[in-house]
């Protein structure tokens, strides 16, 4: 959470629910949150204050349609429970920012592969914690669209071998991982 953003950056909401249309109407007016789950909240406990709409962005609806039903179209669409799926927050982050930008690099970000069983659940926990799956995310076909866009060279993909395995070559590159795109 950075309570002030250094220039040229702004958060960037996925919208799941109305709730969160709610809470970045209150960011931007510097008001508590005046309904739902997050009734009270003050946002500038979350994004520090005195921030003009300039400071936030908000992933179309229609874009996060388009890039589950194009990229991660899950079985579960088809399910009883089919309102429930989205793409996880990462797998909407990299595809947006793969139709957005020519060149990026990702720094302490993790991402599904084919070894996940060796980490932790997420990158920044401390203590190894089993990644557990649920309904309303496709992780494995995550992981799987992540491995392709790899071997297609789309991007690179940082994928570690553990604590005793040796690094792929991706990873002896200087500096963070950057991901390349074609021209």
């Amino acid at each position: 959470m950075y309570l002030f953003l250094p220039k040229g950056i702004c958060y960037v909401f996925i919208p799941a629910n109305i709730q969160d249309y709610v809470m970045l109407a209150a960011a931007i007016q510097g008001a508590a949150v005046p309904s739902g789950y997050d009734e009270g909240d003050q946002p500038s406990m979350y994004f520090g204050n005195k921030h003009s709409f300039e400071h936030f962005r908000m992933i179309h609806p229609y874009f996060i349609e388009y890039v589950t039903k194009r990229f991660l179209n899950s079985p579960y669409l088809k399910m009883r429970y089919r309102d429930f799926y989205m793409p996880s927050t990462g797998a909407l982050m990299l595809l947006t920012v793969l139709h957005s930008c020519d060149q990026f690099s990702l720094s302490a970000y993790g991402f599904i592969t084919q070894n996940y069983e060796g980490f932790s659940n997420h990158y920044y926990n401390a203590v190894k914690k089993p990644l557990h799956f649920y309904a309303n995310h496709g992780l494995l076909m995550e992981g799987t669209l992540w491995q392709l866009l790899h071997s297609s060279r789309v991007m690179w993909l940082y994928q570690r071998h553990g604590k005793k395995g040796g690094l792929s070559r991706w990873a002896k590159m200087k500096g963070s991982p950057t991901f390349f795109f074609p021209q």
